[in-house]
């Protein structure tokens, strides 16, 4: 299902040697000028809601990796801490702070 409301269909197809790049983007902006009112209000409700939703998404991702690269840090200190390395050292070489490394 989808969430967000279809962007305008062209009212009437293209002939071919129309059918490209630019055009598509000359069309899509004609089709959008000619909107009403209440449609144009819904039609960039239905854009914002979808750069909401990419953002959110964009941010989760980032989010994990970010969660993911900590895991990583960990376990290469927790690695270190078991040679013996100085705790001055692991926590120079991972960017974890001391207390992070003495907790492991």
């Amino acid at each position: 299902m989808d969430l967000f409301i279809e962007e305008p269909k062209q009212a009437e197809k293209i002939p071919a040697f129309l059918n490209k790049r630019i055009f598509q983007r000359f069309f899509k902006i004609a089709e959008v000028a000619n909107l009403t009112n209440e449609e144009r209000v819904m039609y960039n409700a239905s854009l914002k809601a979808k750069m909401d939703y990419e953002g959110s998404i964009a941010f989760a991702e980032e989010n994990a990796f970010e969660k993911g690269e900590h895991k990583k840090a960990l376990e290469i200190a927790r690695n270190l801490k078991n040679m013996g390395i100085p705790l001055e050292v692991i926590a120079e070489s991972t960017g974890l702070i001391i207390k992070e490394i003495e907790a492991l």
